[in-house]
C-alpha cells in the first residue's frame, strides 16, 4: 500500500509472521520501492534474517527492536495470573 507522508511516499509490505521471504518477493518489493522513489527499505531484524542475500539497488536498513518493562514485578504477576488462571 502506498501511504503519502509529509516527507515522501512510503510503501508498506506485509508478510505473515514467521514467513520466509522469497527472492521473487524481495525483488518485487525493491522494484516497487524504486518506482515510487524510495531511498531505502526498512525492516526488522527478525525479518531481515529471513531475506535471501541480494545485491539491492536500495540499502536495506535493519531496525533493532527492544522491549523495556518498567515494572517487572507487576508485569510478571499479571502475566502469570493470565497464563495460569
Amino acid at each position: 500500500a502506498v501511504r503519502p507522508k509529509t516527507n515522501g511516499l512510503w510503501l508498506r509490505f506485509r508478510f505473515r509472521d514467521h514467513q520466509s521471504i522469497t527472492l521473487a518477493e524481495l525483488e518485487r518489493l525493491i522494484a516497487e520501492s524504486c518506482d515510487v522513489g524510495a531511498e531505502a527499505i526498512l525492516t526488522t531484524a527478525k525479518d531481515a534474517v529471513k531475506m535471501p542475500p541480494l545485491n539491492s539497488k536500495l540499502p536495506i536498513l535493519t531496525l533493532q527492536v527492544t522491549m523495556q518493562i518498567d515494572s517487572a514485578n507487576a508485569f510478571l504477576t499479571t502475566t502469570l495470573e493470565k497464563t495460569f488462571h
